[in-house]
């Protein structure tokens, strides 16, 4: 029954008031059933859609890289900077010891990151081979 109550008082605040929540369930109603999904659907906010999303989330590319992109955009890789919970003392890149490991840092502004992506576009043009990544 609590929970009844909790779903009334939501209702009320997202309207505004008790009659303009009435008014905005009867939306919700067809042929006298009150449908939930269509007061979920009243209720839930909106989504956001950001421009980059559909420029990753394509059916030829692997669902792991896109996860990758994703949580890079919404800055949610699993950097130094953002482990602090776990006390690291050194958050340092482990590439260039130069700058603490960021996103804005590994993707664009390390060096050996930025010299491994040139690489990499030049080696995939001969043949596919990466000279950093040559055994020496």
């Amino acid at each position: 029954m609590r929970s009844l109550y909790d779903l009334r008082d939501t209702l009320v605040a997202a309207y505004g008031g008790r009659a303009d929540a009435i008014d905005g369930l009867a939306g919700c109603c067809v042929g006298g059933k009150l449908f939930s999904k269509l007061v979920y659907e009243k209720l839930r906010t909106a989504l956001v859609k950001r421009p980059w999303m559909s420029a990753i989330w394509k059916g030829f590319i692997p669902p792991k890289y896109s996860f990758v992109v994703w949580l890079a955009c919404r800055d949610r890789l699993a950097v130094k900077t953002r482990l602090h919970f776990l006390n690291l003392e050194d958050t340092s890149c482990v590439f260039s010891r130069s700058s603490p490991e960021s996103r804005q840092h590994l993707f664009f502004s390390c060096p050996f990151t930025v010299q491994f992506g040139r690489a990499s576009k030049i080696g995939l043009a001969f043949g596919g081979t990466c000279p950093l990544l040559t055994i020496r």
